[in-house]
């Protein structure tokens, strides 16, 4: 599992449009790392100069390996404030035995809890934040508690005993406290600079969008044709005025309709809506010419074309429907028909009519 500390595979799978998540997810990762080496130093510290191999050894030792299980467990569950949370607890818990065996009260690491503070806030938000921050300064409470009355419980055996080792001790842990603040600042900068460079990217993208579709309502709005908008199963979900005009129907009154049952009467071909229908689950063209009912319940003739279009975002398929009122000419049509048949009708009586003569 060590060299998956390295595996970039659960960052990748984070949305790219989500920068927060992916850099509380570099500022889990690089904590787990630190983490880890700490233990491992300490371990390492205290084994080979003070010669020392006890329980609490042990436990930082478990501790170090736990770093690693969390961080790779998150894989698995991919549940981001379970690890988050069990990191900054086991921080917590690493500097509190740290302590015990550096001096107590007077232990450097105490330097570290405003950085794992910082984390926690980073990381898990306010409610968190406060909770490790209430944590640390109980523990700090805890710690000077023992130290005055019961100072056989600390010693300084990680640190050492002498004067230097103990101001050598401050010093380096001073100026790593430092360090860790300091890049979590610049994390906390360079982070906010990423998110607002792609607020304003996403802003000007949208805005140009926002332009060309103003232009496309407007167009689609004024357009003498119906034009309307489905979903995917044929919900009307927007309609424009030529709609109104040769429907009777607004669009609060078609929103969440079923495109294919509505505008149906005694004498329309249901056929041709079941052909639809078809169309629209194979993700197919369809035109046909369609009698329909007004809102009024007179009828009227329209030419339907209905065309699939797929966003490219979501990938969810919607259907545009142009419809155009051809009334005049289907009434045109039948007339013609009926032209035509009672001409066929007088040829053939004056055909008899020669005939007798």
């Amino acid at each position: 599992m060590l060299r998956d500390l390295f595996n970039n595979r659960y960052y990748n799978s984070i949305d790219e449009n989500d920068l927060i998540a992916k850099q509380r997810y570099k500022l889990f990762r690089t904590t787990s790392m630190v983490g880890f080496l700490v233990c491992l130093l300490v371990t390492v510290q205290t084994v080979s100069i003070a010669n020392i191999a006890n329980a609490a050894v042990y436990s930082i030792m478990i501790t170090g390996v736990l770093y690693i299980v969390n961080y790779n467990m998150l894989i698995l569950h991919r549940n981001e404030k379970t690890a988050y949370t069990i990191l900054a607890l086991l921080t917590l818990l690493l500097l509190h035995m740290q302590t015990y065996y550096a001096g107590g009260i007077r232990a450097s690491g105490v330097f570290y809890l405003s950085g794992l503070i910082m984390l926690a806030f980073m990381l898990l938000g306010n409610r968190i934040g406060w909770m490790i921050a209430f944590l640390s300064a109980l523990q700090i409470c805890y710690f000077y508690y023992i130290s005055t009355y019961f100072p056989s419980m600390v010693n300084y055996m990680i640190v050492g005993e002498t004067k230097e080792m103990k101001d050598l001790d401050f010093l380096f842990t001073g100026l790593f406290s430092i360090l860790i603040i300091s890049a979590q600042i610049s994390y906390l900068e360079s982070g906010k600079n990423i998110v607002i460079e792609r607020i304003t990217q996403s802003r000007n993208e949208l805005r140009n969008k926002n332009k060309e579709l103003r232009k496309l309502s407007i167009v689609a709005s004024k357009a003498d044709n119906a034009i309307a908008i489905t979903d995917s199963i044929g919900t009307l979900e927007w309609v424009n005025d030529g709609f109104t005009r040769l429907t009777g129907y607004n669009l609060e009154d078609v929103v969440g309709k079923d495109s294919t049952k509505m505008f149906q009467g005694n004498d329309t071909d249901r056929s041709l809506f079941s052909e639809m229908k078809k169309a629209m689950e194979e993700k197919q063209n369809f035109s046909a010419e369609i009698l329909k009912y007004h809102k009024q319940g007179n009828k009227f003739w329209t030419q339907v074309t209905m065309t699939p279009i797929t966003s490219d975002e979501d990938k969810e398929t919607k259907f545009i429907f142009i419809e155009s009122d051809i009334t005049t000419r289907k009434i045109a049509e039948v007339k013609m028909k009926e032209y035509l048949s009672n001409l066929e009708k007088t040829n053939a009586e004056l055909d008899k009519f020669a005939y007798v003569v």
